[in-house]
């Protein structure tokens, strides 16, 4: 029988206001005054839907689609396509990326057989170096419409973003239990512990679990160049494949990922790398335990059905030379888990420990939980004696307080002062090097003051708190003077909370009439710039290494600009220099609209990635009006999508119509608002540092409880 023909691709309506950047109304507008709008072929009389094709033509018919976003197409095109069909386009990004900016145009402006000719014969010739890849490609590569959106991506210099939307495209239709992403921060500290101090040098890694190549890239960046990854999911391994190899020039042996279970079907037997780094799968009983019950890798003991952590461990620890290191990322339970205790005690015992590391809660998913960092050697001869174990706490300061990370603004959602997790990096690293310098942070233990009944390997329990070393009247007096700059910073949020009543509207709430920045774009109102764009390291243009940029980080804050050309580690565009008043505004949203208003610490700084700058016209737009609108909570709802990564379209935000000598009394609003804002964060923070430290000399001995509380 022949096949019946495919029912075309349905859009609602709320997708068709995201096609054309308006709201549901303006789309409920449409159809009642233009006869020809395309009829609801499917849905609901409630939830109409349309072929989406005939929906874009007509709004390309009546001059309805907003400025071409090369991002926004391809996000369109993904939604013809099954998410299956998404990893089979992932080798034509890396073909793309490949050619130079005419031989791009010339690709796009092929048309229908052409164009489909052309792009599977630049997948065919990079096929290569995408050896994971080879099989998904016989089924095609998931439509025109996708192909061509992944070739505009790539020429408009949007490879980063084209990568994350097709990752999250894939993680819709595919998943694997208990297994989490490495955020690049972690995998770049990882690199760093793989990689420090090691005997030779380290010129191979292997990630047996390498989802989509991020501790791979790590270890890249770090100088290694032959690099192997295995992951359950062949999609996963194809856009690793195609991470590595946008990083070279060409075809290399020396990149490879393959597909498969690495526990129960080991694609590389006979690797042996200088370095294995890995963030396993987590509580997965069916990890093969029965089948591989006499597998030589366990040379430390058979992993029980719930043990399936040190199984992954054993598996990472056969893959490497004799000297070379392994760095896991593992839940806390596996340091002190019963049915894990005689594996725990041969790895100290025979010295392939060398140490635990405690990371503080929100490091890497799950946030709820404080993974630790395992780091081992492959002894190098079986008659290696008992050394010694290092136990960093990086969940703890030196003092016993909980490390609490925080955001862009310094602070925890409670108030509480927060930590950046450069510090934390900083921390683990110099306890590594020398951990004599981290008392109360890093602790070496003899191997046999572990290998009790328990063998518990969890660092808060194997590292003491640091004794105070200052005397009774040296507590009293700091306490005093942390017990005065609350007061200060108290009488101040208390000046600026009675500066004046708010005066009522009266009897209905204000309303104007709008536009939205896609409005005033055009109209000249302003002018937009967009930040960094990230691209293989190594090909960055040639700037100051030591040139300041603002980072998302930096918005609400008082700091400055806290990146540099250097550490950003991406193209950052000459064009997108900071000018006093500019409204810098983050792309990613994190529970609110996040902006901010350039001031002269500001100025002259590069605009970092993820964020946008709008430069108001002066004489038609207040620039703390602006920022103050911007972030209005309706605006989130009118212009925030996704569901893993949540990001602002600017060009939906919305702002009222007044004249400018009204703005500006709004903008000196929204200024003394920020500052009321920022001196509660402050109080909060001091109210918090002087409770515990108040606490500590209490619980120390250095202080006795007032009289006549």
């Amino acid at each position: 029988m022949p096949e019946e023909p495919a029912a075309p691709p349905l859009v609602t309506a709320a997708d068709i206001s995201r096609l054309a950047g308006v709201t549901r109304a303006t789309v409920s507008n449409w159809r009642k005054r233009h006869p020809d709008f395309p009829v609801p072929i499917g849905g609901t009389d409630t939830s109409p839907a349309y072929d989406v094709r005939a929906v874009t033509e007509w709004l390309a018919a009546n001059d309805r689609l907003p400025e071409p976003n090369p991002i926004e197409g391809l996000r369109s095109a993904l939604r013809l396509v099954p998410p299956g069909a998404v990893a089979d386009v992932l080798p034509l990004v890396l073909a793309a990326s490949r050619l130079h900016g005419a031989a791009l145009d010339e690709l796009l402006g092929l048309q229908g057989d052409a164009f489909d000719q052309r792009t599977a014969a630049l997948v065919a010739e990079r096929a290569p170096e995408v050896p994971a890849g080879s099989d998904l490609l016989q089924d095609g590569l998931g439509g025109a419409e996708l192909r061509h959106a992944v070739v505009s991506c790539v020429r408009a210099g949007k490879t980063d973003e084209l990568l994350a939307a097709l990752d999250h495209a894939q993680q819709e239709g595919t998943s694997a239990r208990g297994q989490y992403a490495t955020p690049a921060p972690l995998a770049a500290l990882i690199a760093v512990l793989a990689t420090t101090e090691l005997d030779g040098t380290a010129a191979s890694g292997f990630d047996p679990a390498c989802g989509t190549g991020g501790l791979l890239l790590a270890l890249r960046d770090r100088g290694i160049r032959a690099l192997a990854g295995q992951d359950l999911l062949p999609a996963r391994t194809v856009r690793t494949a195609v991470r590595l190899a946008l990083g070279t020039e060409g075809p290399s042996e020396q990149l490879t990922s393959r597909a498969g279970d690495s526990l129960r079907a080991d694609a590389f037997p006979g690797l042996r790398a200088d370095v294995v780094v890995c963030n396993p799968p987590y509580g997965d009983s069916d990890w093969g335990q029965e089948e591989l019950s006499y597998d030589e890798r366990w040379a430390y003991g058979v992993p029980t059905a719930k043990d399936s952590e040190l199984a992954w461990l054993q598996h990472c620890l056969a893959h490497l030379r004799p000297g070379g290191r392994a760095v896991l990322l593992l839940p806390p339970a596996v340091a002190g888990r019963t049915s894990g205790r005689r594996i725990r005690a041969e790895l100290v015992r025979r010295g392939a420990l060398r140490a635990v590391v405690a990371l503080p809660a929100g490091a890497a998913p799950p946030p709820h939980i404080g993974l630790h960092l395992w780091i081992l050697e492959r002894p190098t001869t079986e008659l290696m004696t008992p050394d010694r174990v290092l136990f960093v706490d990086a969940s703890r300061d030196g003092a016993g307080a909980t490390v609490r990370l925080g955001g862009a603004r310094g602070a925890t959602a409670g108030g509480q002062p927060a930590t950046h997790w450069r510090d934390v990096h900083d921390t683990v690293v110099q306890a590594w090097r020398d951990p004599e310098k981290q008392p109360g942070v890093a602790r070496v233990v003899a191997a046999i003051d572990l290998l009790d009944d328990a063998v518990d390997l969890t660092p808060q329990r194997q590292v003491p708190v640091a004794a105070h070393t200052q005397s009774p009247e040296e507590v009293a007096q700091s306490s005093q003077l942390a017990l005065e700059s609350l007061r200060e910073a108290g009488a101040g949020l208390a000046d600026l909370s009675h500066a004046g009543a708010w005066p009522s509207a009266q009897t209905e709430a204000r309303s104007w009439r709008t536009a939205t920045v896609g409005d005033l774009l055009r109209g000249g109102a302003l002018t937009l710039v967009r930040g960094a764009v990230v691209v293989p390291r190594g090909s960055s243009e040639a700037l100051e290494q030591d040139r300041r940029v603002l980072m998302a980080r930096d918005l609400g804050s008082d700091t400055g600009p806290s990146g540099t050309v250097a550490t950003v580690g991406e193209r950052v565009r000459l064009e997108a220099e900071v000018q006093e008043g500019d409204v810098i505004l983050s792309e990613v949203f994190h529970e609110q609209i996040r902006v901010g208003v350039a001031t002269s610490e500001d100025h002259g700084a590069l605009l970092g990635p993820h964020l946008l700058l709008l430069r108001p016209d002066e004489q038609r737009l207040d620039p703390h009006f602006l920022a103050g609108f911007l972030a209005a909570p309706g605006n989130a709802q009118r212009a925030v999508s996704g569901t893993s990564i949540m990001r602002v379209d600017a060009r939906r935000l919305q702002l009222p119509l007044i004249p400018l000598t009204e703005q500006r009394r709004y903008g000196e609003a929204f200024q003394r608002l920020r500052q009321l804002s920022r001196t509660a964060r402050q109080v909060a923070s001091l109210g918090y540092d002087a409770a515990e430290q108040l606490t500590w000399g209490l619980t120390s001995g250095a202080l006795l409880p007032p009289e006549g509380l």
